[in-house]
C-alpha cells in the first residue's frame, strides 16, 4: 500500500498504551538513528534515520506517547550488541534490556533468532536480505 493514510488504525488505537510513555532504545548507526533522532518525540528532528522513522510513524499514528532512550548513554551498551543469550537464559544487549523491562520497544532491525523469538515479540520484518551471486563464464581452449 502506498498511502498509509488509508490505513485504518482504530483497532491498534484501542490496544492499551502503557500509563507512561513507551520508552523506545536505539544506539547510534550510520543509516538507521543518526543525527537528532535522541531529541525526539520532544523536537522535530528531520532525518533521524530509516529505522527510527518508521517507528516515529507508526507511534505518531497510533497516538501513544514515547521517549527515545539513547542506550549506550543510559546503559553503556555498544554498537550493535544486540544481544547474546546467556546459559542462564538471560540475555545480554538490547535483548536484554527488553528482557528486564528496561525498554519498551528496541527502534533498530535485529536479527530474528530462536532464542529470540522466545524472550521477545517482533514486529514483521522491515527487511529481507538476499545474496546475490555474479559470476563470469571462462572459456578455456
Amino acid at each position: 500500500m502506498d498511502d498509509w493514510t488509508e490505513v485504518d488504525f482504530s483497532a491498534l488505537r484501542r490496544m492499551r498504551a502503557p500509563d507512561r510513555p513507551l520508552r523506545v532504545g536505539a544506539l547510534e548507526t550510520n543509516h538507521d538513528a543518526f543525527n537528532c533522532w535522541r531529541q525526539l518525540p520532544d523536537k522535530p528532528c528531520a532525518k533521524p534515520g530509516a529505522e527510527v522513522e518508521i517507528v516515529k510513524m507508526v507511534l505518531s499514528m497510533l497516538g501513544w506517547n514515547w521517549t527515545m532512550i539513547d542506550l549506550h548513554a543510559e546503559y553503556g551498551i555498544q554498537n550493535e550488541d544486540w544481544g547474546e543469550e546467556l546459559p542462564n537464559g538471560t540475555f545480554t544487549g538490547a535483548m536484554g534490556l527488553l528482557q528486564q523491562e528496561k525498554i519498551d520497544l528496541f527502534a533498530l532491525t535485529m536479527r530474528i533468532t530462536d532464542q529470540r523469538m522466545k524472550a521477545a515479540c517482533f514486529s514483521y520484518p522491515l527487511h529481507i536480505f538476499t545474496v546475490g551471486i555474479k559470476y563470469r563464464i571462462i572459456h578455456c581452449k
